[in-house]
Protein backbone atom coordinates (compact mmCIF):
# COMPACT_ATOMS: atom_id res chain seq x y z
CA UNK A 1 0.00 0.00 0.00
CA UNK A 2 1.28 3.69 -0.59
CA UNK A 3 2.52 5.24 2.29
CA UNK A 4 0.12 8.14 1.99
CA UNK A 5 -3.04 5.70 2.16
CA UNK A 6 -1.39 4.39 5.56
CA UNK A 7 -1.39 6.27 8.92
CA UNK A 8 1.74 8.99 8.53
CA UNK A 9 2.66 7.04 11.94
CA UNK A 10 3.68 3.97 10.25
CA UNK A 11 4.08 1.59 7.22
CA UNK A 12 0.34 0.45 7.63
CA UNK A 13 2.18 -2.56 5.35
CA UNK A 14 3.27 -4.15 8.49
CA UNK A 15 -0.38 -4.72 9.56
CA UNK A 16 -0.90 -7.40 6.17
CA UNK A 17 0.82 -10.63 6.16
CA UNK A 18 0.32 -10.44 2.16
CA UNK A 19 2.34 -6.76 2.20
CA UNK A 20 4.80 -7.37 4.52
CA UNK A 21 7.56 -7.95 1.96
CA UNK A 22 7.17 -4.27 0.92
CA UNK A 23 7.04 -3.11 4.07
CA UNK A 24 10.07 -0.05 4.67
CA UNK A 25 10.78 2.16 7.51
CA UNK A 26 13.15 4.37 5.75
CA UNK A 27 11.47 4.82 2.86
CA UNK A 28 8.18 5.37 5.14
CA UNK A 29 9.11 7.90 6.31
CA UNK A 30 11.01 9.60 4.16
CA UNK A 31 7.79 10.37 1.86
CA UNK A 32 6.15 11.86 4.75
CA UNK A 33 9.75 14.36 4.50
CA UNK A 34 8.51 15.27 0.96
CA UNK A 35 4.99 15.19 1.35
CA UNK A 36 5.64 17.90 4.35
CA UNK A 37 8.04 19.78 1.73
CA UNK A 38 4.62 20.21 -0.65
CA UNK A 39 2.26 22.60 -1.28
CA UNK A 40 -1.42 22.26 0.75
CA UNK A 41 -2.93 22.28 -2.12
CA UNK A 42 -0.80 18.75 -3.18
CA UNK A 43 -0.66 17.74 0.55
CA UNK A 44 -4.89 17.56 -0.57
CA UNK A 45 -5.08 14.54 -2.39
CA UNK A 46 -3.39 12.58 0.31
CA UNK A 47 -6.49 13.27 2.92
CA UNK A 48 -8.21 10.02 3.47
CA UNK A 49 -11.68 9.08 3.20
CA UNK A 50 -13.74 7.70 6.45
CA UNK A 51 -13.95 4.55 4.89
CA UNK A 52 -9.98 4.38 4.43
CA UNK A 53 -9.17 5.75 7.99
CA UNK A 54 -11.64 2.91 9.66
CA UNK A 55 -10.15 0.16 7.25
CA UNK A 56 -6.26 0.88 8.12
CA UNK A 57 -7.70 1.14 12.27
CA UNK A 58 -9.50 -2.04 11.71
CA UNK A 59 -6.38 -3.88 10.32
CA UNK A 60 -4.14 -2.21 13.17
CA UNK A 61 -6.32 -3.92 15.80
CA UNK A 62 -6.73 -7.18 13.78
CA UNK A 63 -3.13 -7.14 13.89
CA UNK A 64 -2.50 -6.41 17.55
CA UNK A 65 -5.16 -9.75 18.44
CA UNK A 66 -2.51 -11.84 16.08
CA UNK A 67 0.48 -9.87 18.00
CA UNK A 68 2.64 -9.26 15.17
CA UNK A 69 6.57 -9.41 16.06
CA UNK A 70 7.33 -6.27 14.98
CA UNK A 71 5.11 -4.31 17.23
CA UNK A 72 4.30 -1.35 14.94
CA UNK A 73 0.78 -1.59 15.87
CA UNK A 74 1.91 -0.54 19.00
CA UNK A 75 2.73 2.78 17.51
CA UNK A 76 0.47 5.67 18.97
CA UNK A 77 -1.64 7.13 15.68
CA UNK A 78 -1.19 10.93 15.54
CA UNK A 79 -1.91 10.81 12.76
CA UNK A 80 -3.49 14.92 11.55
CA UNK A 81 -5.61 13.24 8.52
CA UNK A 82 -8.14 11.73 11.40
CA UNK A 83 -9.45 14.76 12.12
CA UNK A 84 -10.01 16.31 8.51
CA UNK A 85 -13.24 14.92 6.94
CA UNK A 86 -13.40 14.73 3.10
CA UNK A 87 -16.69 12.87 2.70
CA UNK A 88 -20.42 12.68 4.50
CA UNK A 89 -19.68 10.18 6.85
CA UNK A 90 -16.32 11.89 9.41
CA UNK A 91 -17.47 9.65 11.91
CA UNK A 92 -15.22 6.81 10.72
CA UNK A 93 -15.13 5.16 14.14
CA UNK A 94 -18.43 4.66 14.11
CA UNK A 95 -17.78 2.32 10.89
CA UNK A 96 -15.80 -0.39 13.21
CA UNK A 97 -18.90 -1.37 15.23
CA UNK A 98 -19.96 -3.00 12.01
CA UNK A 99 -16.56 -4.82 10.51
CA UNK A 100 -15.62 -8.28 11.53
CA UNK A 101 -19.08 -9.96 13.06
CA UNK A 102 -21.51 -11.56 10.88
CA UNK A 103 -22.60 -8.63 8.97
CA UNK A 104 -20.83 -6.26 7.32
CA UNK A 105 -16.29 -6.39 6.86
CA UNK A 106 -14.23 -4.07 5.87
CA UNK A 107 -13.17 -5.16 2.28
CA UNK A 108 -17.02 -4.96 1.23
CA UNK A 109 -17.33 -1.43 2.24
CA UNK A 110 -13.54 -0.97 0.56
CA UNK A 111 -14.57 -1.29 -2.47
Amino acid sequence: MKSWLCFRDYDCNWNSKIFRNFTSDVAHSRWWKVHSAMSAELQGFCLLESRQKAHMEWDRRETEKEGFYDGHWKIPIRDSRLRICVDNVCNWKSMLKHWGGRQIGPTSMWF
